[in-house]
């Protein structure tokens, strides 16, 4: 039988007990480094800890629920759960590759809840940091995140947190200063929007094959998108990867034909209620079953979050389309340093 031992996966104060072989936990530490730790643990998690457990069939004994979900891609994922011990059973794998990927997903889930749960306000946004200042790009599907973040990263040389999903944490209480983290997550490409940032900035025309993430094992060369994981990112635009950023702006990116790039300061309430569209509900639309686990945030408290960080936080719109996206990395830095130097 295959040597599995008890593993605690931490994450920004939250934890997660996991049920690994040594060789599944060290890649599991070196894909959620540097936002997620694992150590190994002497004894089993404390009562209430939830779990993840991996390996043949016998480690799943103790579960008594299935669960599958059909992903993006087509492909079907399924684990076994016990929901009384807040357990998931991830079986084998085609590959070490797909194992980890797996493992990690659903650790790295159960600590965004707990997260969500405990209060902290959840944004559907990207983080990055120029100079020392946090740079939330707050939006949407196909607002710019993605682009926007590829190209500070390739023009400023800065720090990558996050592509998708930001967490805000308030130093101490009443202090209005916030520190963004980040999660281990795979970031998804488009084609044709990476074709026309290479043109600015020639390193990104690597990026495809500098993927190291299993999917790209299905994805064909004309796919719309492709699937990165973030150190290939890093690692092909020789950049860092940060696990948190003190944050100085929330920056909300819209696309627009025939402009120059423009950054625009909103009012406390504008930016509240723009914000408060990107109130994460729950920590994640995959693994339903986490939603009879946890507690979904509701309305209330998304815009008491949105009203918050509106408050606290200077916040602006920033106005762009693909070609110029080298240009809105720049004047991110110029707002970077102004913000830097008008609150320290």
């Amino acid at each position: 039988m295959t040597e599995r031992n008890w593993y605690s996966a931490t994450s920004h104060g939250y934890r997660v007990g996991m049920l690994l072989t040594p060789a599944a936990a060290r890649l599991l530490a070196e894909r959620g480094r540097p936002w997620m730790r694992v150590d190994r643990c002497a004894d089993a998690p404390a009562p209430g800890t939830p779990l993840v457990v991996t390996g043949p069939a016998d480690a799943a004994r103790l579960m008594t629920e299935k669960y599958s979900e059909q992903e993006g891609d087509g492909a079907l994922r399924e684990v076994l759960l016990n929901s009384a011990h807040r357990a998931v059973w991830v079986g084998e794998q085609d590959s070490p590759a797909w194992h980890v990927l797996q493992t990690l997903r659903t650790a790295r889930n159960l600590l965004r809840w707990q997260a969500l749960e405990e209060g902290r306000p959840c944004l559907h946004g990207a983080l990055v940091e120029i100079g020392g200042a946090g740079i939330v790009l707050a939006g949407g599907k196909r607002s710019g995140k993605t682009s926007t973040t590829l190209a500070a990263l390739g023009v400023l040389g800065c720090g990558f947190v996050s592509n998708d999903d930001v967490t805000l944490v308030e130093d101490a209480a009443g202090s209005g200063r916030w520190t963004g983290v980040g999660w281990p997550r795979s970031v998804n490409v488009r084609t044709d929007a990476l074709a026309e940032l290479a043109r600015s900035v020639p390193a990104l025309a690597r990026l495809r094959e500098q993927s190291t993430h299993p999917r790209m094992e299905y994805t064909k060369p004309e796919s719309a998108s492709f699937t990165v994981y973030p150190e290939d990112i890093c690692r092909t635009l020789a950049v860092e990867s940060r696990p948190s950023a003190p944050v100085k702006a929330l920056v909300l990116p819209r696309f627009a034909s025939d402009v120059r790039p423009a950054l625009t300061r909103l009012g406390s309430d504008e930016a509240a209620e723009r914000l408060y569209e990107n109130v994460d509900r729950v920590a994640t639309d995959h693994d339903g079953y986490l939603r009879e686990w946890f507690t979904e945030l509701d309305d209330a408290a998304a815009r008491r979050h949105a009203r918050d960080l509106a408050r606290d936080i200077p916040c602006y719109e920033l106005v762009q389309n693909l070609a110029t996206a080298p240009e809105s990395a720049r004047l991110l830095a110029e707002l970077s340093g102004t913000l830097r130097r008008e609150h320290p």
